[in-house]
């Protein structure tokens, strides 16, 4: 698709405001929302503005206003809002069948699936299983569950800032204690560790590579001292560039090092790919920018294009264990 295609699909008049937000049109449907659903609806706070309609990179309020949506649907919409090519693929597979027992396969299943896997970062191409699920949560749900079965050890290993969902299970290795406070969940079973952020590196460091391996120092010396009290850990689990906690890139070296630390102690390595996957940094997988392959690969967001969907991805051994 050529640059002149890929303007067409916006909205040309955005950005416009007409009406200063919230409009009278939005402020009654943003009373309506604070009415009839969840106070912990939290999006509607920050953006207020009720949605007509989206094309492209652009919005439409229902009071005439038009934006630029810079997070792209929080990561969602890579390829765009009412993107033609995906509107054409749901609006055939709708002429099929879009329900009937959800693992009985069908061609667009398994076409899907062979696309994918053909995606996968090396040492997991051709070499890996696959699990649907509906969200980038319970995709990270199902990936701590796997770790744990296959390694039979409870403990796992998660970063400061981290952000893998709030559903009751996950939300243990989400950094946000307010969310752990609201799911009324006891960490157990996770010990937190910081994540390089080399600009106000956690750890003393004189630049951001020496930041990386402070880091990585740490969690080594946690893992290997049998006095450090963090227990049996089954995996780590990280994101390969954090997303809530900054959007933090970490030092280059670090995920190369974090896989041989995995390596070293027999512990799983998961990478969260929900918010980094399908083309956010300019390849399928924000790991094979550290040429990292990891044990377990959580996907979501991106990959259904608006459609709620996520897939696990792991190494096939796992599935005779």
């Amino acid at each position: 698709m050529v640059e002149e295609e890929l303007e067409s699909l916006s909205f040309p008049e955005a950005p416009r405001i007409v009406v200063k937000p919230p409009g009278p049109k939005s402020l009654e449907l943003l009373n309506a929302q604070k009415d009839l659903e969840t106070s912990s609806v939290i999006y509607p706070k920050t953006f207020r503005f009720a949605i007509d309609s989206a094309r492209g990179a652009t919005i439409r309020d229902v009071d005439g206003n038009y934006y630029i949506d810079w997070v792209a649907g929080i990561a969602v919409l890579n390829v765009g809002h009412n993107n033609p090519y995906v509107v054409q693929a749901i609006r055939e597979q709708l002429d099929r069948y879009w329900h009937w027992m959800s693992e009985i396969p069908s061609e667009a299943r398994i076409r899907f699936l062979k696309n994918l896997h053909s995606t996968l970062p090396e040492g997991l191409r051709d070499k890996a299983k696959a699990i649907f699920g509906v969200t980038g949560a319970d995709a990270c749900e199902t990936a701590i569950a796997l770790a744990r079965w296959v390694t039979k050890k409870p403990v796992i290993m998660a970063f400061e800032g981290a952000y893998h969902g709030v559903h009751q299970g996950i939300v243990m290795t989400t950094a946000k204690t307010e969310l752990q406070v609201y799911a009324g969940v006891p960490m157990v079973n996770v010990v937190r560790v910081p994540y390089p952020y080399p600009y106000r590196c956690p750890l003393p460091a004189k630049d951001a590579e020496d930041c990386g391996n402070a880091v990585l120092n740490y969690i080594d010396h946690l893992l290997s001292d049998p006095y450090s009290g963090v227990g049996e850990v089954g995996a780590i689990v990280v994101e390969p560039v954090q997303g809530e906690g900054g959007y933090i890139v970490p030092p280059k070296n670090f995920l190369r090092g974090l896989r041989e630390i995995a390596d070293k102690h027999g512990i799983l390595l998961i990478a969260d790919e929900v918010q980094t996957g399908v083309g956010r940094t300019d390849r399928w997988w924000a790991v094979e920018h550290s040429g990292v392959t990891p044990d377990i690969m959580c996907i979501s967001k991106a990959i259904g294009g608006g459609i709620p969907m996520s897939v696990v991805a792991y190494r096939a051994e796992y599935d005779e264990i």
